[in-house]
């Protein structure tokens, strides 16, 4: 399960460059644990709503830990960020997959 999809590229955009660069981000963000929900190397990062937790894109300081801004500024990208997904999804400790 997978409820993340990437942003589109933006106009005047290379969008196999921001693919690539957005795919390098991920990968090196799921080799880092989250210094703000603690979860570990290989899990997706998690919120809590309501005393339940939520599954959560990954947090600022672990991209910041993974080193994704030094990746993703070239293509003109200052974060991993996801196109907006209807809903909430539990979260699970399920492994993150590697793109």
């Amino acid at each position: 399960m997978n409820p993340f999809v990437f942003a589109s590229a933006g106009s005047g955009r290379d969008p196999q460059a921001v693919r690539a660069a957005q795919r390098h981000a991920w990968n090196a963000c799921s080799q880092v644990a989250c210094p703000k929900c603690h979860v570990p190397a290989g899990q997706h990062c998690r919120d809590r709503v309501a005393g339940t937790e939520i599954l959560a894109r990954f947090h600022k300081p672990r991209q910041d830990a993974a080193d994704a801004p030094s990746v993703l500024g070239p293509v003109g990208i200052h974060g991993l960020s996801w196109s907006k997904v209807r809903g909430q999804h539990p979260w699970r400790p399920d492994e993150i997959p590697q793109l």
